[in-house]
C-alpha cells in the first residue's frame, strides 16, 4: 500500500483537497480533518502532531491508521498544523515510526500572499484570551508585530519552507519529499493535478473530477471584515450589524488587505534566504510568482 502524508502549508487549498479528494475517492484512506469517524480520532491527531512524548502513544496511532487502511490501495495522512507545530521535528520522527515508507507532499505558497490571507482569515480575531475578549479585531500591524516577537508559536516559522522541507528530507529521504506551488494550482491547475497525480498514482482528469468548481473555507468578505473591525470598539455593535445584515454579508467580494509598508523588507528579507535554497536545490520557479528570494 502506497503511504503519502501531506503537511499542507497553511492557506494552500488544504481543506479542498481533504474534503473533496481525500474523504471522497473510494481508493483512500484519509486520515484527518473530516475523515470519516473524525470526532472519535481528532484527539489522537492533535496529540501526533503537536503533544509531548508523555502523552503520545504509537500504539494508538498504529491501531487507527491500521483500522483506516484497511481494503485500501492509498493511505493518506493530512494536517497542515504540522507546519507551525511547536516541535515538528518530534512530529516527523513519529510519522516516521508508524510510516516508514511514505511519500511526503508539501504545498508551498508565496508568504506575502499567505500573510495577507492568514490575516483577514484568523490573524484579525484575537483568539486564546478570555471570553470577553475572544475574536475581537486586532490590526494587520499589531499582528505582525506580536509575531516577529514569538516567531515558533505564530505563522511566521509556519511559512519557513526551507526549515519544513529539510525536517522531513532528513527523516524520509530527498527522494521522498515533494514540493509542489499552489501558484500553479491558480493559474495551472492541470500541471499541479499531475504532480499530485504522479504520487498518487492517478490522470490528472481523475483528480480534477473532485476538486473543479469546488471551493472550501472561503475568504470572508469585504462587508464582515468591515463590521469586524467595529468589534475593537463594540463587540455588542459588531454582532448586532452581522445579524441585520445578515443576509447580504456572504454576497460581497472577499476581504483583500496589503501588507504594512514598515513590514515589507521585514518578511521578505525573513524568507529570502531559505526561498532562494529551495529554488536553486528543487528546481522551483520561484522568481516567476515574486517569492521573497535573494538578490543576485
Amino acid at each position: 500500500m502506497k503511504s503519502i502524508i501531506h503537511i499542507g502549508g497553511n492557506k494552500t487549498a488544504s481543506t479542498l483537497f481533504q474534503r473533496r479528494l481525500f474523504s471522497k475517492h473510494p481508493k483512500i484512506g484519509y486520515m484527518g480533518e473530516d475523515c470519516e469517524n473524525y470526532a472519535d480520532i481528532n484527539k489522537y491527531i492533535q496529540i501526533l502532531v503537536h503533544e509531548d512524548e508523555s502523552v503520545y502513544n504509537e500504539n494508538i496511532s498504529l491501531e487507527i491508521i491500521n483500522s483506516i487502511k484497511n481494503n485500501k490501495e492509498i493511505f493518506i495522512f493530512s494536517n497542515e498544523d504540522i507546519m507551525g507545530t511547536r516541535h515538528p521535528s518530534v512530529c516527523a520522527r513519529r510519522l516516521k515510526k508508524i510510516l516508514p515508507d511514505a511519500q511526503v507532499i508539501m504545498v508551498m505558497r508565496n508568504q506575502r500572499t499567505t500573510w495577507a490571507s492568514w490575516y483577514v482569515n484568523h490573524g484579525a480575531f484575537l483568539k486564546l484570551v478570555p471570553k470577553d475578549y475572544w475574536k475581537k479585531y486586532v490590526s494587520f500591524k499589531e499582528w505582525l508585530s506580536y509575531s516577529f516577537s514569538f516567531p515558533y508559536i505564530t505563522p511566521l516559522e509556519a511559512m519557513n519552507y526551507e526549515r519544513y522541507y529539510n525536517i522531513f528530507k532528513n527523516s524520509f529521504g530527498e527522494k521522498n519529499v515533494h514540493v509542489f506551488l499552489y501558484e500553479d494550482f491558480i493559474h495551472n491547475a492541470e500541471y499541479f493535478y499531475s504532480q499530485w497525480g504522479g504520487v498518487l498514482n492517478m490522470s490528472n482528469s481523475e483528480i480534477k473530477s473532485y476538486l473543479d468548481g469546488f471551493r472550501e473555507r472561503t475568504s470572508i468578505t469585504s462587508f464582515q471584515f468591515k463590521i469586524h473591525q467595529i468589534s475593537k470598539t463594540s463587540v455588542i455593535l459588531s454582532k448586532v450589524l452581522n445579524i441585520i445584515f445578515r443576509n447580504f454579508l456572504d454576497n460581497e467580494v472577499s476581504a483583500k488587505v496589503n501588507i504594512p509598508v514598515e513590514f515589507e523588507d521585514k518578511i521578505s528579507n525573513y524568507y529570502a534566504s531559505g526561498n532562494t535554497k529551495l529554488e536553486t536545490t528543487l528546481g522551483l520557479e520561484l522568481k516567476k510568482y515574486d517569492y521573497p528570494l535573494e538578490s543576485k
